[in-house]
């Protein structure tokens, strides 16, 4: 038996559709996180750790996580695979590798990374070690 079904599927793999379902405000922007918008129209802002302010923009994804500030107009954000692409010929570590990293211990933040040091901030879990 085959039954209709009309449940509004949208494939969230990009970022145009996550301003496609979110709640919108007056200006049609969808705000996620610490953010502060003037005369700013249908935009996606994520703002993952820091204030983020927009000023006079429309139509544009920004996303600003302690990896990357990543901007774009909606219609060129599928193109984002040529900017991972870029990263990985340049050797650019973040293409692979998130700044904070989850470990069964707890976790470590890369605060800064040189050619011959790193600098990392830990947090160890109640009761965890470390393995070394």
């Amino acid at each position: 038996m085959v039954l209709p079904l009309d449940a509004q599927w949208n494939d969230i793999g990009a970022w145009p559709a996550l301003y496609d379902i979110g709640t919108k405000d007056s200006q049609g922007n969808v705000i996620k996180g610490d953010v502060i918008t003037q005369d700013t129209t249908n935009t996606y802002i994520y703002a993952d750790h820091r204030l983020v302010a927009a000023l006079g923009v429309d139509n544009l994804i920004i996303v600003d996580t302690p990896d990357a500030l990543f901007i774009t107009t909606q219609d060129k954000a599928q193109e984002v695979k040529g900017i991972v692409e870029s990263l990985q010929a340049s050797g650019r570590y973040e293409s692979a590798l998130h700044r904070k990293v989850y470990r069964p211990w707890g976790w470590y933040d890369s605060i800064e990374l040189g050619e011959y040091f790193q600098v990392k901030r830990l947090h160890v879990k109640p009761g965890a070690k470390l393995p070394l």
